[in-house]
């Protein structure tokens, strides 16, 4: 009923709806909770998410605002200063708005964190990004700008992996504390070897939330045994 100015409620189940005048006459003992003109929708469910990935993106450091490569710098660093444990794990730079579109170097990114600390610098379209030379090293890789390709994912694999359990405690929790504010009452982690590892998936599957989370997992397998084992080994669904 488009046109539906109330609702009965039993048990947690919306048992009828339709105008404030006909709702009162028929329910005359119900509480009422009036919501002031606010709009009720059932709750929401995505069916796609990335949840630890989303929770970083949500309590690392934001480099949207950054308007040039210095600022870009600089944000990095009073970041590095109030935060001096675990991996920097920082997000959204786009060089391309800036006046002199040259991207920050991997000596502008040690500088900015210190030596020997790990830092993650994923560029706004999440497949290309910056590390520093602490987490370019531990990956096996070389590079003194922006990493792509499968340099890019060595260094997000081992920058994820370096994460405290803190960190990644904290990311979930804002990621699915996001999902409720916004009426999402379940996900569809699409988990996978690439994307978070089996140990995040765990603790995703294991982490007490209101959200529920439901878990898929991604790998290419040669046949239909190894892949109800990989199911029975990981506990997704499929």
């Amino acid at each position: 009923m488009p046109d539906a100015t109330a609702m009965a409620v039993r048990d947690g189940v919306v048992a009828w709806l339709g105008s404030d005048d006909v709702g009162r006459a028929q329910f005359p003992d119900a509480e009422i909770v009036d919501l002031g003109g606010g709009f009720v929708a059932p709750a929401f469910v995505d069916s796609h998410v990335h949840v630890t990935a989303t929770g970083l993106s949500l309590t690392g450091l934001d480099l949207r605002a950054a308007t040039s490569r210095q600022h870009c710098v600089d944000l990095l660093a009073g970041y590095a200063r109030s935060h001096p444990d675990g991996v920097l794990w920082a997000h959204g730079w786009d060089e391309s708005g800036w006046p002199d579109p040259t991207p920050p170097t991997v000596d502008d990114v040690d500088a900015a964190v210190g030596p020997g600390r790990m830092a993650y610098l994923a560029r706004v379209d999440v497949h290309s990004a910056l590390a520093s030379t602490a987490l370019q090293r531990a990956a096996g890789v070389a590079g003194h700008g922006p990493l792509t390709a499968d340099d890019h994912h060595r260094v997000r694999r081992v920058a994820r992996e370096r994460l405290t359990v803190a960190q990644r405690d904290e990311a979930r929790r804002a990621a699915l504390d996001l999902a409720a504010s916004r009426g999402v009452v379940a996900v569809h982690e699409c988990a996978g070897p690439e994307i978070g590892g089996l140990d995040d998936w765990r603790e995703l599957r294991a982490l007490d939330h209101g959200v529920d989370v439901v878990g898929y997992w991604g790998e290419a397998v040669g046949s239909a045994d190894a892949a109800r084992a990989l199911l029975a080994e990981t506990g997704a669904q499929g």
